[in-house]
Formats: C-alpha cells, sequence, structure tokens
C-alpha cells in the first residue's frame, strides 16, 4: 500500500482521517455563560471576523456585520477568539462559529437575545471546522469528527444542542486501494433547505508512488440521500505551495440550479510566510455543465457567497507578489467577474457570510394575527411561546397572521417563498392547514396540510406555485397566512394544537 503523507495547514486533520474512527457521543452543549454583543442592524448584509480593533493581525478576532456596501461596520463579539467562520440563523437570533486552536476545531453557538456563547457537542473531538451553515428550519449543519482522526461526517444539530442528526456515514479505510480518508467539510444548505453541498477528501496518487488528500465538491439532499460528485478538476493531488491541490467551499445558488467554489491555482503564490497558495473562483450548473471562471487569476479568492444576484467572497491580495497594495477582506462581484468592490481595508478580516446568514433571504416574522387561536401572538417570534387551540372532530380553529413587512425591490425576481410553521400537538391527531392570501385575505390558495407531531418541529412549507409572486403581493396590505387546527380521525382525546411561529422567508434577486 501506498504510504500516507502529511501535508501542510491540513496535515493534521487529512493524516489523522486515516485511522479508525470510534463510537458516536451523546448529544450536548455546554454551560451558557453570558458574553457581550452587539446589536445586529436591519441592513446587515455579512457576518465576518476580523481583526481590525485587536493587537496582531494574525489573530485571535471578533465578529463584526456590514452592509452590503461596507459603508457601516458594527462589531458584534468584544472577546476575541481563534474564530474561523460564522453563520447567522435565519431568525438572526443565533450566531453558529467555529474557533480553531491547535489544529482542532470547537462548534459554538451565540445567542444574540439572551446574550449568551455555549459550546455545541462539546464530546466531539473536531467540530465545525471548515464552515458549517444554517438550514431554513433552524438547524446547523456541520462536519465532525467523534475521536481524535476519526471518520469526518457531516451532522445536524439545533442551537439548543438536541436533535443531534448524523447524514452521512464514510468510514476511514486505510487498507483499500486507493484508501479513504473519511472527511468532509466546507458545509452549506440551500436556501430552500432541500440540498446540502460540501468538499469530500479523497485519496490520491501522488507521484512517489504514495497517497496524498485531494478535495472535490459533492452535493445531497439535506436528509443524507442522493450524496454525488458534482466536480473533479481532473488533476492528481498534490501540492501548491504549503498547501493541498483541490477544490474548495462550494455553495448552492438561490434558485438551486448552480454552485460556486474555489479552485487552487498553481501558477500563483500568495503571502509565501503564511498561506503560500492562490484559488479561483468558479460557478458550474448543479448538473455539472457549465463550469466558469469568475475571478481573475492571482489572489487567493475564497469562501465564496451568493448575496442580493453577487457573490461574496474574501480575497487575499500580496502586493509583494501580485503588485499594488495587498489586501485582506471580503468582496462583491457579479457572477460574471464585473464590478469587483472591496469591502474592508486594513486588518486580517476574513468573513464567513451570505448564505451562512441569510440576510437577503429574509425570515420575516408576522407583526399582527386575528382569529380563533387563543393568543396568537404568541406565534409571532421564534420564542418558547405557543399559542393554542383545541381541535374536535366537531369543531376546527383559524387564525390569521399578517403584517409581514416586507419591502422588497420593485424590479425583484422571486425565486420562492415559504411558510414555517414551527407546530405540535398533545397527541397524534392534531393537524393544521396552512394557506396563503395575496389579496389581503379576501381569498386563499390552496391547502398545505402538516401535523401528527407531539414533539416541536419546524415544518417548511413551500408555497412558491400558489401564487404568481411579485413584490407587491408581499406586502402588508396583500400578504396573510391563514393557519387552521383540525383533528384528523376519531381516536384518543381532543388534542391541544401549539403554534409557536409562523413566519414567510423569501429568496429575491434584484
Amino acid at each position: 500500500m501506498k504510504r500516507v503523507e502529511g501535508l501542510g495547514f491540513l496535515g493534521a486533520a487529512l493524516l489523522g482521517a486515516f485511522i479508525s474512527a470510534g463510537p458516536l457521543g451523546a448529544a450536548t452543549i455546554g454551560t451558557p455563560r453570558s458574553i457581550t454583543v452587539g446589536s445586529l442592524p436591519d441592513d446587515a448584509s455579512i457576518l465576518y471576523w476580523s481583526t481590525r480593533n485587536e493587537f496582531s493581525a494574525l489573530g485571535p478576532s471578533n465578529l463584526y456585520v456590514t452592509n452590503l456596501t461596507g459603508s457601516r461596520v458594527t462589531q458584534m463579539t468584544f472577546s476575541a477568539k481563534p474564530y474561523e467562520h460564522a453563520g447567522l440563523s435565519s431568525d438572526r437570533r443565533y450566531i453558529a462559529a467555529n474557533r480553531l486552536a491547535n489544529g482542532i476545531s470547537s462548534l459554538w453557538i451565540i445567542d444574540l437575545k439572551n446574550r449568551t456563547e455555549a459550546q455545541l457537542v462539546p464530546e466531539h473531538r473536531d467540530s465545525g471546522g471548515g464552515g458549517m451553515d444554517w438550514s431554513p428550519d433552524g438547524f446547523i449543519f456541520f462536519s465532525s469528527a467523534v475521536v481524535s482522526g476519526g471518520d469526518k461526517n457531516i451532522y445536524k444539530i439545533k442551537p439548543d444542542g438536541t436533535q443531534l442528526t448524523q447524514l452521512t456515514f464514510l468510514v476511514v479505510s486505510p487498507n483499500t486501494t486507493p484508501p479513504d480518508p473519511a472527511v468532509t467539510g466546507d458545509v452549506s444548505v440551500s436556501d430552500d433547505g432541500s440540498l446540502v453541498a460540501y468538499a469530500r477528501t479523497v485519496a490520491s496518487a501522488f507521484p512517489d508512488d504514495s497517497w496524498g488528500p485531494k478535495t472535490q465538491v459533492w452535493i445531497m439532499n439535506s436528509d443524507g440521500t442522493n450524496q454525488h460528485l458534482l466536480y473533479d478538476d481532473g488533476r492528481p493531488g498534490g501540492m501548491s505551495g504549503d498547501n493541498p491541490i483541490g477544490v474548495f467551499d462550494p455553495e448552492i445558488s438561490p434558485d438551486n440550479t448552480k454552485v460556486v467554489f474555489s479552485r487552487t491555482n498553481t501558477d500563483y503564490f500568495n503571502f509565501p510566510s503564511l498561506i503560500n497558495s492562490a484559488q479561483d473562483l468558479y460557478v458550474i450548473n448543479v448538473d455539472g455543465t457549465g463550469l466558469t471562471l469568475v475571478t481573475a487569476p492571482g489572489p487567493i479568492s475564497v469562501i465564496s457567497d451568493w448575496q442580493n444576484g453577487k457573490l461574496v467572497y474574501t480575497e487575499y491580495w500580496d502586493g509583494g507578489a501580485l503588485g499594488g497594495s495587498s489586501y485582506t477582506g471580503p468582496v462583491v462581484v457579479n457572477p460574471d467577474g464585473t464590478g469587483k468592490t472591496r469591502l474592508e481595508s486594513g486588518g486580517l478580516a476574513l468573513w464567513r457570510g451570505g448564505r451562512h446568514s441569510k440576510f437577503f433571504r429574509p425570515t420575516t416574522d408576522p407583526l399582527a394575527c386575528s382569529g380563533q387561536w387563543t393568543n396568537c401572538s404568541q406565534a409571532d417570534t421564534n420564542d418558547s411561546n405557543r399559542s393554542t387551540s383545541v381541535a374536535s372532530n366537531n369543531s376546527q380553529k383559524t387564525g390569521v397572521w399578517n403584517n409581514y413587512g416586507f419591502a422588497l425591490p420593485s424590479t425583484a425576481t422571486i425565486h420562492w417563498v415559504t411558510v414555517l410553521a414551527t407546530f405540535y400537538a398533545s397527541n397524534s391527531n392534531g393537524f393544521i392547514e396552512v394557506r396563503v392570501s395575496t389579496d389581503g385575505g379576501v381569498t386563499y390558495g390552496p391547502a398545505h396540510t402538516v401535523g401528527g407531531n407531539t414533539s416541536d418541529q419546524t415544518f417548511l412549507i413551500d408555497v412558491t406555485t400558489d401564487a404568481a409572486w411579485t413584490p407587491t403581493l408581499l406586502n402588508n396590505s396583500n400578504l396573510r397566512v391563514q393557519v387552521k387546527s383540525f383533528k384528523q380521525g376519531s381516536s384518543s382525546g381532543n388534542p391541544t394544537c401549539n403554534l409557536g411561529w409562523v413566519p414567510v422567508k423569501v429568496s429575491y434577486s434584484p
């Protein structure tokens, strides 16, 4: 069998991945502790980390947000940590972030409402490295190794540490040809929560008869099914400067038709004493066709994302190698490579936003409600409060939620509209029927029925085809969400239906 080589900054994780895995521990969350956090501005568009106010440009760092033009920067954390990536939940309450220390990543959750932080899955050895992502129903998707050197698979978990679910089941296979390091990373979730893109590390033959790692772009359904290769650049594995050759950080476009990712460029080398590499951004169709170069070769262009019809990414530009002034920070560019704009100046600023923050695919809470549900306003926000109704075979309760506050540009193209419903009933006979109106409640579209569950669950109800959506149909005068509780079947008692949250989520581009 070919020997395994250690490979630069990924060496510890990838070399260790050839060791057999251990058992999965129970899902837990560490004890929350109070921290100081900033107030999230309404126009915040990018979440990133920066050393702009720290003593050392190499870190540790704090988390910041900025708008899409970079004209307003707000500091969100005030105790520097070794952050690698961070992402904001759809409801804008939580930040998930990983911290990288001595080559080991830990996953943390910051509660902006309660102003606390806690470690997620502290029993895992290495969690969240390469980035995590939020699904619209409030799960954090991340890669994790349970034990040192074990399989690094993809999981999802709720921000309170519950519902830990393993989605991929790769197994370290050091004695096969080629060996399988069983490593995943760089996890992202599509806006509608249906797809997951990620980088998978495979073994590649080196010219000296050794095996070394090479990364590919993979995609799967968010329940872990239909895992398949999307892109392999065809080159053999190897090193470019101090880092492996490969593809990284795939992100799915809002309409689920394309994926953007970075690819090692072996012709350029930036910051030789720190990174010694270069990467370009590419876009590819989800069927593997139409590979297109986005960024000009030379700098390190990485950690890309889709934002309001544009791509945002981090650029490391080494002025000593490429000319001009050195720059490390977030950049906005059109998907065809035009309109490049730098958003940060000074300090080592690496961000993880957009698809991970979902600011321009907003989830908006209702500000008004009426009808037969008890305390209907308890379903306005994502918290522990619940609006209730008792359903029977002879009695169905209806409520209406409105004033979602959407004010989209008149030129916006709407890709999809989703109603989220957090619901459970006291027995399995409790259900709800959800409809939307685009004429102020005069008429309603088709019914969408969910329920039968006795523990809290957030249902994603796709209403995209229920109307020919325009920005006007989403304004406060027109948009209504109707929720009717009912009992299905005659067995058991009458269920108490509990409705916790009924926001609306919209994906659009200008």
